[in-house]
């Protein structure tokens, strides 16, 4: 067989055993979660041809890819086929099915990354990066340089990259001149700027919570505790929906004064649990039925038009699944549907530690809950720079339950994380205490019986603070209406509280159907 030539930034060993595992185990292919391969992946020309046989091949369906496979694949296509004879492709093919016969997935793995590692730096390089850091094949000692390379990630490299211009942007970026400025500049413009456009934003579930936050205001962050599986994903997602999507009411679909895309970053759930909960939202119909399929006729109409109704609004509703995030890696995607998709509204569910959070910052050796605090500030300064609304969610501590005022001292991991935010709130199931402050209150008023409590203990700008919103949540549909309003300390009912005004239209469902 003819040597094949090394290409610069390459390892043959590595895309030999890769190569060769997949024609043993095709189906690796299908795991876009974990694995992405393409022919750029391998930039010598053989090996693209090997890969592109393989892929395709991987997608009939076959459960084994011989040499002969390939071969016979391959003469399909003359260029190329003509390519991989005179490369003695046979022989490259037979080799390394051989040699993988009994391959190990740990060193798959190992091999995968180190693809993947040499094709970011592939990558980095074209566009002008300088990666000698990383690698440089003309050091030395080459036993000390790919141990060094072998401890590193695609995401050690790309955290690197990122947080040198971020250091240019800080010291390139920031204002230098003075900002000083005397009180009275510009104060009618401001008064008449108000009159004309009020600081109110587009509405958010619930009555008195929309009023209180004076809607999604942008510029501003909210963020929304509760306890593990007190509805904190349900919450996000009734609120995204009441901003995406019109939703269907006593026979008709009720229109919001306005639409808006979202995105919705989901770091627990997958995009098909986001779906279903979307879907209930819209029609009413509890998930529950819709995953067991006890819908009556009446319910699968409604499913249906909810369905026409997310296909027509299709762009109004993006998700993100991320079960692993860090401050760079999510700053970045996040700018980049700002920028590219001009979105506007963005809910992150939620804020923790995850393991990539931590790596990202191992070498400073920075505590959790300062890890967690720059996480929740990126999101801040996100919303302050881009003028969007962001809403996250965080988790409670285990000491939360000893409180009936709950404030910043009951989150999870860092008080901290209320620092820079605009709005903070609190949601937990009414215990039979709290419910027995206002249920005489709901009976003689004929309402309905609230099973949430949310603690208002943050109000920037906002006259609505320290207070308790009741609240009834339908877990199944992740609609909400609020009840009453309460002070936080002596359960004084709250009469007076304003409701903002939004015009809302009614449509016929045959519109939909």
């Amino acid at each position: 067989m003819d040597k094949v030539n090394q290409a610069p930034l390459f390892d043959p060993k590595a895309a030999q055993y890769v190569l060769g595992c997949l024609m043993h185990q095709p189906s690796i292919l299908y795991d876009n979660e974990k694995y992405i391969l393409t022919v750029d992946d391998f930039s010598n020309k053989i090996y693209t041809i090997l890969f592109g046989a393989v892929y395709n091949l991987s997608y009939t369906g076959t459960e084994l890819i011989t040499p002969p496979n390939i071969d016979l694949y391959l003469s399909g296509y003359q260029t190329q086929y003509d390519l991989y004879t005179q490369a003695n492709g046979n022989d490259l093919a037979q080799l390394i099915y051989e040699m993988t016969e009994d391959f190990d997935m740990a060193q798959f793995n190992y091999y995968y990354e180190r693809i993947k590692k040499f094709s970011t730096l592939r990558e980095l390089k074209n566009k002008g990066f300088g990666i000698n850091e990383f690698y440089n094949p003309d050091f030395l000692n080459q036993a000390e340089e790919e141990e060094r390379f072998n401890k590193l990630t695609v995401q050690d490299i790309l955290n690197r990259i990122r947080n040198k211009i971020q250091l240019v942007e800080n010291h390139n970026l920031t204002k230098q001149e003075a900002t000083g400025q005397y009180a009275a500049k510009g104060i009618r413009d401001l008064v008449q700027s108000l009159k004309l456009q009020p600081e109110v934003g587009i509405p958010l579930e619930g009555k008195y919570f929309n009023y209180t936050t004076r809607g999604c205001r942008k510029g501003k962050m909210y963020m929304y505790s509760a306890p593990s599986g007190g509805g904190k994903t349900r919450t996000m997602v009734g609120n995204a929906c009441a901003i995406a999507f019109p939703h269907i009411e006593l026979g008709k679909v009720v229109m919001p004064p306005v639409l808006q895309p979202v995105l919705f970053i989901a770091t627990e759930m997958q995009a098909d649990e986001i779906q279903t909960l979307i879907l209930s939202w819209i029609s009413g119909v509890n998930e529950e039925k819709i995953l067991l399929n006890t819908c009556t006729p009446d319910e699968e109409h409604l499913l249906s038009i909810a369905i026409n109704i997310m296909e027509k609004y299709e762009k109004n509703f993006i998700i993100e699944a991320i079960p692993n995030p860090n401050v760079q890696s999510l700053k970045s995607m996040i700018t980049n549907y700002i920028l590219h998709d001009n979105i506007e509204y963005i809910f992150y569910d939620y804020i923790f530690t995850s393991v990539a959070l931590m790596d990202e910052f191992k070498q400073v050796g920075l505590r959790e809950d300062v890890v967690l605090m720059m996480l929740s500030n990126t999101l801040k300064e996100v919303a302050a720079n881009y003028n969007v609304f962001v809403m996250t969610a965080s988790q409670l501590n285990g000491d939360w339950a000893k409180y009936t005022t709950r404030n910043a001292n009951c989150l999870r991991g860092a008080k901290s994380l209320a620092d820079k935010i605009d709005v903070g709130c609190i949601g937990v199931r009414c215990d039979t205490d709290e419910l027995n402050k206002v249920q005489d209150y709901c009976t003689q008023l004929g309402l309905r019986q609230p099973n949430i409590v949310i603690d208002v203990y943050k109000n920037r700008r906002g006259k609505m603070c320290d207070v308790k919103i009741f609240r009834w949540f339908d877990y199944g549909t992740c609609r909400a209406e609020d009840i009453v309003v309460t002070t936080q300390t002596d359960y004084k009912i709250l009469n007076d509280v304003p409701v903002l005004e939004y015009t809302q239209t009614y449509e016929d469902l045959r519109k939909y159907e």
